[in-house]
């Protein structure tokens, strides 16, 4: 009984492809969620944040990260932009207190004491405002579909590059054994 290289090297390709399959399945669809991303910039110590489509400015924005979950249970990372202001001394400073009744504002650098506490006290107060939440919301679908588009991607690119390096190698062996195409043997 002869051994038929070519037939065991489909069965190798084919649980490499079930293998493939089943990778971009877990990756995909286990291991990964939705991501629905929000950015609320903290303008002063006493307003609201505000959410906003630009990215904050990593080298001057403090910048705190956390996970919120709307009442529907839609995962949102959240990064809050805190923004320094030029103090009267040119500095940039983080206001962390405001009196709106004599315009008077008082900040500090940004790992004082008084700085820091006014961070952690806004980033732990913070809450998707209701307007937002109805936003969050709506972007876990689309979001969903990203992923499978993305999914959609690494699967049959993945198997075209597993089918295309199949071919080839099947071709170069052919010919140096002098097999012809679509046969096993030579005759």
């Amino acid at each position: 009984m002869a051994i038929n290289v070519f037939e065991g090297a489909r069965r190798i390709v084919a649980l490499i492809a079930f293998a493939w399959v089943l990778g971009v399945i877990v990756i995909f669809f286990v291991e990964r969620e939705p991501r629905v991303d929000a950015t609320y910039v903290f303008e002063w110590p006493d307003s609201s944040p505000m959410r906003t489509d630009d990215s904050c400015n990593t080298s001057d924005d403090k910048l705190d990260w956390k996970t919120v979950f709307t009442t529907q249970q839609t995962k949102v990372h959240v990064t809050l932009c805190f923004k320094p202001k030029r103090s009267s001394d040119g500095k940039m400073v983080f206001p962390y207190k405001i009196d709106r009744a004599s315009r008077t504002w008082w900040g500090d650098e940004e790992y004082s004491t008084n700085v820091s506490n006014y961070f952690k006290q806004r980033s732990n107060e913070f809450r998707l405002p209701n307007v937002d939440e109805a936003w969050a919301d709506d972007q876990y679908w689309p979001s969903r579909f990203r992923l499978v588009k993305e999914a959609a991607y690494w699967l049959f690119g993945g198997l075209l590059a597993l089918w295309l390096l199949t071919i080839l190698t099947g071709w170069i062996v052919r010919g140096f054994f002098g097999i012809p195409s679509g046969q096993d043997r030579s005759p």
